[in-house]
């Protein structure tokens, strides 16, 4: 899934880089940054993170990136030889693009294995999945006009890595070094780019630039970015939750004390699994899984009447009271009155 803008290729050079990979499982990397390859790139795995905006806990790794300044051919290439034929076109050479791929391969191995665990070199386990993206300009109406970035991804065999170990202990010091290390592979091994099949990656659009959310132009619009707090977690309570989850709240706080239990299943969107445990830990971490990169769901577990006190209200842009509790209702109302400040919504 890209989920970054894309960089865009000056009208006389190529854009040469790195992706930023966060490996949400097995099967699926979210593009979280860009890294052009002449600006420093992070040293250690917390610097990586950082620059992504990602949690502690997230694997993060490096990717090599291309965008070419001309479109590629009608139809993308299905051998390697085809595909690295048609980049040198755009004066993307093999020996540019295996030297590109070896820069990351080795970097990988530095930020995944800092302490020189790294697979041995007879091993043929790379640090990290080996994925190519390539950027084409091809996006936009037909014409002369700005054209934006189209992407797609190409996954190589583990035998890419070997580049990064051709790589090691040295430093980059500019495109002269990429051919020399492309070089070196061709020189390595050449029949590997006629026999290797070009296998496409399934590439998911969540960019700004070029995609649309389906509720921009509904009300639901409004809740975007906004700090909002729901009283209650119950059958009103958790639907409404979920929705300004879904419409990309920025924070969203869940306040409710009663725990799940069986009664409840038939007419509260909570499961058998969740019984026992407290409805508003439940329901935020499920929203949390909604869209982590853009929405923050936090559990206020307690009485809603003693803790409301302690609460900062202007903090948030909308306060929802789904409790049906004239007691809530009553204090938020006092509160209300009692506060010369302008309160949320």
């Amino acid at each position: 899934m890209i989920r970054r803008d894309a960089p865009v290729a000056l009208p006389d050079r190529s854009w040469l880089g790195a992706a930023v990979l966060h490996q949400v499982n097995e099967t699926r990397c979210d593009v979280v940054g860009w890294l052009a390859i002449e600006d420093p790139w992070p040293a250690s795995p917390a610097q990586l993170r950082e620059s992504a905006a990602l949690p502690a806990d997230a694997h993060a790794f490096l990717a090599p990136a291309v965008v070419t300044t001309k479109h590629l051919t009608f139809e993308y290439p299905l051998t390697a030889r085809e595909l690295v034929d048609a980049l040198a076109r755009d004066h993307l050479t093999p020996r540019l693009l295996l030297g590109l791929t070896g820069i990351v391969a080795d970097h990988n191995r530095t930020l995944l294995h800092p302490g020189g665990d790294a697979p041995a070199d007879e091993e043929d386990t790379p640090a990290a999945p080996v994925h190519l993206l390539l950027g084409t300009p091809s996006r936009g109406i037909a014409g002369d006009g700005p054209r934006q970035t189209h992407l797609v991804a190409w996954h190589l065999p583990d035998f890419a890595d070997r580049v990064g170990r051709l790589a090691a202990d040295t430093a980059f010091s500019g495109r002269p070094q990429l051919a020399e290390l492309g070089d070196e592979v061709i020189q390595f091994d050449t029949e590997w780019l006629d026999r290797l099949p070009t296998r496409w990656m399934r590439i998911y659009e969540a960019r700004p630039e070029v995609t649309v959310r389906r509720d921009h132009a509904t009300p639901a619009a409004w809740l975007r970015g906004k700090r909002i707090l729901v009283l209650g977690a119950g059958a009103l309570g958790a639907p409404v939750a979920d929705m300004c989850a879904r419409a990309g709240a920025a924070h969203l706080t869940v306040a409710d004390q009663a725990l799940v239990h069986p009664g409840i299943l038939a007419r509260q969107p909570y499961t058998d699994a969740g019984i026992g445990h407290f409805k508003a830990s439940v329901l935020a971490d499920r929203l949390n899984r909604i869209d982590p990169h853009t929405t923050r769901v936090e559990a206020l577990v307690g009485d809603i009447t003693t803790r409301l006190s302690g609460l900062d209200l202007h903090t948030f842009d909308l306060i929802w009271d789904c409790t049906a509790n004239r007691i809530v209702r009553a204090r938020l109302e006092r509160a209300r009155r009692t506060d010369a400040a302008p309160w949320p919504h």
